[in-house]
């Protein structure tokens, strides 16, 4: 968030809730900086090894659900993972 929405800006504000439920753990992270443009949330070959999108594939193995909401100013990110 701090790279890609604020450019590097650390004085930003980063919303962060946690909700447990019966099923799921989930944790929103909210910012209010830049959308990130639509293609840069695809998946990319696991094998491929690159600076920058690393963050995203980890997010994508750890958690079960994984929801980008665009807001009118920023973005809330959604991870959800299932208590088995």
């Amino acid at each position: 968030i701090i790279r890609h929405a604020y450019e590097l800006r650390y004085d930003q504000l980063i919303a962060l809730s946690l909700e447990a439920r019966q099923d799921c753990v989930r944790m929103r992270l909210r910012d209010y900086g830049m959308q990130p443009p639509a293609e840069a949330l695809h998946r990319r070959r696991d094998n491929v090894i690159r600076p920058g999108g690393l963050g995203l594939m980890m997010i994508r193995n750890a958690f079960d659900q994984v929801d980008y909401i665009f807001r009118q100013r920023g973005t809330e990110l959604v991870l959800t993972k299932k208590i088995v």
